[in-house]
Parts: structure tokens; C-alpha cells; sequence
């Protein structure tokens, strides 16, 4: 039962006040709805007034996303397989979701005009199929060139298109803006971003690369797993691996932090079966379940029991572990044991280790010791975004999706926004009302929004309440309301914590590649000065100078950066600066 009191509301002599409620059922359930009236003062409502009560509409209930056979997550948004179609939730903005629109969805959605389905791909910003004839199939963001379609537009795509020039592919692989395809002959083909040589043809540019084109010098080639600009392949004779492209924190497991633009053999590891390619980190299954990690460790997502800031360039065997899945997000791990079970470790900013926790704050912790999900079972596999969680559970048409962590986008699909520090089930058909009304004119998610868009993290308890309460001192003040939130924005907008973070991007990449940053970029680089930093906390400017000094250092040994400086002297580089500022 819903009780409204309209005095409260400030509903007289004629107004209309619409309820809507919430409902979640069961499959198979046949929800109804009925209304009724009461006026009791006639100081609200004079007994000569024309009462007319009704309920309005339609009751949408949700039902759980079951059936699924295969799910992957790239960024903030995730694409399943079920029953020849494809579906995604999550991040829509470049249309990646492939369902008409460029809204997100909290939802499972269906992509459009897509059949007979046997295989699909998340990258970051897009999203691949590839059908049973053979062909592949592309959706979202198109400014590298990552679908494929030939054109020399940016122009993206929310429903699906053919890539061209390509047939008798067996899988398919999404990076962060570079897709691989592999054909039944063993040959790999590649097509999108190459600035760090992912592309593997022996050089960088900064050119999109529309049409695919083989990779030279790999045949026989089992799976192929594409990265944040970087590439990895297993060898079918022996399971060993190559790979190519960016190898900053020695991603690329050669041994070395050495950017390569054709295929390296990846050292010390071999009978692979499965490889995860993160964005900082990698981890493979080798055919004795044994699980191998490289690259970054700083919140100990290798499973090696230790944290640091080194690179960790070759592969290590992670101790007394068996796994059958494994997933890497930005800097965590999730594996599913032989026996159901997912067990995570590293980064926890947003509950993506799926213990109850979180660590929102200053300092983030890292997280080595290797633990349980709870409310788990039974799962199939894993997938990881940025800074959440998947796994696909239980067994034939009956399996379900589980998610948790970060929900800044809906990458959850579990119908709401909310960070999740334990699994929840992902939905489809969750208030599908086309007249739902948009969150952010409610306050409290108005400010929220802020936090998350200005400085990429959930607002602090205390600075919630005093946005909060600013905006909501006007009353049903409208016209006083508005100026109010203006000002909130532009208050965020000017704040020291976004002037020293996402600002701070901005300026860099107009010193040093007379341009603004690519959105991909721009979210990267402003989430890495930021994490962790809450003005007026302990310690939080010593902690924002190191993130932005971390990442000074770090684009300065990016390929585009050294690309055009390195060959510069001392003073053609600093004149050079100074002429693209």
C-alpha cells in the first residue's frame, strides 16, 4: 500500500499527482492495479471540487536475464549470448549496447537485427558478434575504426554493421579501440586504433584503420584476446603465446617494458588455454587449471601475495590455486575454481572484490590475499569491466548473470545505479515505462551525478548533504531551485578536485599534442589523478600531488609522447610545447 498526502505535496483546488510504484515479480506473475480516493479537509480539497481518481499505465516488473552462454565486459558495459542473439547493459553512449539508442541501460537489452549468433566481444567503447556463416559484426564507437566497416568516418553506430573485407572467421576479440578476428585457416587479422603497434604490423601511427588486415608472421593461431592497445594469441601447436602492441608495467609478458609492434613470444608459460588481457595486468589458464599473471601489481593483483609499484614483466605462477575461467579488470582478478566457486583479489575502490567491502577513501589498500565472492555458486565463467564484476552461473537455458562493484554507468543491469559490494542478479525489462521520469531531477541523485561525472568517485557523506541541503533550501521554488543547481554545477566544475584532475588532463594534452583528449583518454588519465583523493581529508594533498607527478611521468613514456619528442633537443622541445599550449 502507497499513502500520498497531496496537502503535503501542495496539491489545491486542481492538480494531478501520479504515483509510481515499483513492482518486482516473478516470472509468469499478473501483477494488477487498483486506486482509490479519500478526501478528508476541505481546506485541501472543497466537497464541491470534481474528484477524479484512476491509476494511470501500465505495472513493469522485472524478471532476471536467464539463458545466457557467454558474457564479457570491457569498460562500463557488458554484451551477452543467448540463444543466437546478443544483449547488452550498461555504458550506451557511443551506441555499444547496439539497441537503436545512446542511452544507458540498468537492464539487459536486445541488440538489434542480430541472428544466428554464435560468439560475442566487448571492447571499450563498442561491441563485436560474430554469426554462424562466418561473418562479423560490429556496434558503438567507430574513432579508430574499430568496426570495421571500411569507412574513414568517426561517424559511431548503435546498431549493428558488417565488417568487410572479412569471412570464415572463428573468433573474435575486442580491445580498448582495436579488434581481432581469427579464421579458420589459424591466420589473425586486426583492424582499428594503432598508436602502440596493436595492430602488428610492425609500426605505430595515428591513423584509423578501417578495413581488417592480417597480422604477418602468426599461423596456426588457436585464440586470440585483444587488450588495452595491445594483443596476445595462442599458438595451437603448444599453447605458447604472442604478443604485440603497448607493454608499459610489461603487460606484454616478454620479459621486458618494451613497446613491440610485431608478435614477441610471451616468456616462461605455455599449454594456455585461456587468456584475460586487462588494462595494466594479465592472466592466463594453462591446461593443468594453473593460473599465470604478469604486469602491474600494485594493488597485488597478480595473487602473488605481495603488492608493489614495480612491473612484473614475466609470468609467475600463482601459488595453490586451480581455476577453469579467468577475467582482469583494471586492478583486480576474478577466477571460478573447479568447483563453482569465484575467488577475487587487488583493487577494491568500488566492491568489485565482491566481499561486502569497499574501500572508498583516501588511501586505497591493496588486496593480495586471495578471497571468496560470497553468494556465488555454481558459475560457468567470469567477466571484469573497470572496476566490476560478472560471473555466469548455473547450467544450460537456466543460468543467470551475477554482478557487483561499480554501477556508475548501470553496468550492474541490475535496474539501479548503486554500487554493489555483493553479487545481485542482472535484469531485463526493469521499468520499461517510455515516460519513467529521468533520476537526476530528484536532489539527491542530481548531486550524485556530480561526484561521479566531475570527479569519478561516490560523494563523501557529508558533502552530499551539504549540496544537498543547498539546493533543497528553496522549497517548491522552482525558478530559486534551478538557479541552485546551476550553481552546483558550476561549483563542481571550478572545485580544486577537478581543476587538479580532469582539468589538469585537459591542459597536458593540449601542451603536448596540441589537442584535446580523446574521451577514452580523458576518463583513463582523470580517474588515475583522482583515485583516492577527497579535498579536506587527511593527507589528500600529498596524495594529489603524487597522482598527478605519477601521472606526469607516465604520459611522458606513452608511443604518442615520445613519438613526436624524443628526437627533439632541449630546446625545439621546449619551444615545441610552448607553441602547442
Amino acid at each position: 500500500m502507497v499513502r500520498v498526502n497531496l496537502g503535503a505535496l501542495g496539491v489545491r483546488n486542481n492538480g494531478e499527482v501520479q504515483i509510481r510504484v515499483k513492482v518486482t515479480a516473478g516470472s509468469g506473475s499478473e501483477p494488477s492495479a487498483h486506486g482509490r480516493f479519500s478526501c478528508a479537509r476541505a481546506d485541501v480539497l472543497p466537497a464541491t471540487a470534481n474528484v477524479i481518481s484512476k491509476v494511470l499505465g501500465d505495472i513493469f516488473y522485472s524478471v532476471p536475464f536467464t539463458g545466457a552462454s557467454q558474457i564479457d565486459s570491457e569498460g562500463s558495459h557488458t554484451v551477452a549470448l543467448r540463444n543466437g542473439t546478443a544483449w547488452g547493459w550498461g555504458h550506451n553512449f557511443y551506441g555499444q549496447l547496439g539497441d537503436g539508442t545512446n542511452v544507458n541501460k540498468s537492464y539487459a537489452v536486445q541488440t538489434q537485427n542480430l541472428s544466428s549468433v554464435v560468439s560475442i566481444a566487448a571492447g571499450r567503447h563498442f561491441s563485436m558478434a560474430l554469426k554462424s556463416d562466418g561473418t562479423v559484426w560490429t556496434w558503438g564507437n567507430n574513432e579508430w575504426g574499430e568496426l570495421g566497416n571500411g569507412s574513414a568516418s568517426t561517424t559511431q553506430s548503435s546498431v549493428p554493421v558488417q565488417v568487410v573485407s572479412l569471412s570464415s572467421v572463428v573468433a573474435i576479440s575486442a580491445g580498448s579501440s582495436h579488434a581481432l578476428a581469427l579464421k579458420s585457416d589459424g591466420t589473425v587479422w586486426a583492424w582499428g586504433a594503432n598508436s602502440s603497434g596493436e595492430l602488428g604490423g610492425g609500426s605505430t601511427d595515428f591513423a584509423k584503420h578501417p578495413v581488417p588486415r592480417l597480422v604477418a608472421g602468426l599461423a596456426n593461431i588457436s585464440a586470440i584476446a585483444a587488450g588495452s592497445s595491445y594483443s596476445i594469441v595462442i599458438d595451437r601447436a603448444d599453447g605458447s603465446l604472442w604478443a604485440w602492441g603497448n607493454n608499459v608495467n610489461g603487460r606484454l609478458g616478454d620479459g621486458t617494458i618494451t613497446a613491440r609492434y610485431s608478435p614477441v613470444r610471451v616468456l616462461g608459460v605455455s599449454q594456455v588455454i585461456s587468456v584475460s588481457p586487462g588494462e595494466i595486468h594479465c592472466a592466463v589458464v594453462t591446461q593443468d587449471s594453473s593460473v599465470w599473471t604478469w604486469g602491474f601489481n600494485r594493488w597485488g593483483q597478480l595473487g602473488l601475495g605481495t603488492s608493489d609499484l614495480n612491473s612484473h614483466p614475466t609470468p609467475a605462477k600463482v601459488p595453490s590455486l586451480q581455476a577453469i575461467s579467468v577475467a582482469v579488470g583494471y586492478g583486480h582478478t576474478l577466477v571460478v575454481k573447479p568447483d563453482g566457486t569465484v575467488w577475487a583479489w587487488g583493487y577494491n575502490s568500488e566492491g568489485q572484490l565482491g566481499n561486502g567491502s569497499a574501500d572508498f577513501g583516501p588511501t586505497q589498500p591493496p588486496h593480495p590475499e586471495i578471497t571468496q565472492v560470497t553468494g556465488v555458486s555454481n558459475a560457468l565463467a567470469v567477466a571484469a569491466g573497470d572496476y566490476f564484476s560478472l560471473a555466469l552461473t548455473g547450467r544450460s537455458s537456466g543460468t543467470t548473470v551475477k554482478a557487483w562493484g561499480s554501477n556508475s554507468f548501470s553496468n550492474l543491469g541490475d535496474g539501479t545505479r548503486e554500487f554493489r559490494t555483493r553479487p545481485v542478479s542482472v535484469i531485463e525489462d526493469a521499468l520499461a515505462a517510455p515516460n519513467a521520469p529521468n533520476a537526476i531531477d530528484s536532489t539527491s541523485p542530481f548531486v550524485r551525478q556530480h561526484y561521479l561525472d566531475f570527479l569519478n568517485r561516490e560523494p563523501d557523506a557529508s558533502g552530499l548533504q551539504f549540496w544537498i541541503n543547498n539546493i533543497d533550501s528553496c522549497g517548491l521554488d522552482l525558478a530559486c531551485r534551478e538557479v541552485k543547481r546551476i550553481d552546483t554545477s558550476a561549483a563542481y566544475f571550478l572545485s580544486i578536485e577537478f581543476q587538479q584532475t580532469g582539468y589538469l588532463v585537459h591542459r597536458f594534452y593540449k601542451a603536448s599534442f596540441g589537442r584535446r583528449p580523446l574521451f577514452t583518454e580523458f576518463l583513463a588519465d582523470t580517474q588515475k589523478i583522482g583515485k583516492g583523493v577527497i579535498v579536506n581529508a587527511p593527507g589528500w594533498e600529498q596524495l594529489l600531488e603524487n597522482n598527478k607527478q605519477n601521472f606526469a611521468g607516465d604520459i611522458t613514456t606513452r608511443t604518442p609522447f615520445r613519438s613526436l619528442y624524443d628526437i627533439l633537443s632541449n630546446s625545439n622541445y621546449v619551444n615545441t610545447v610552448i607553441s602547442k599550449s
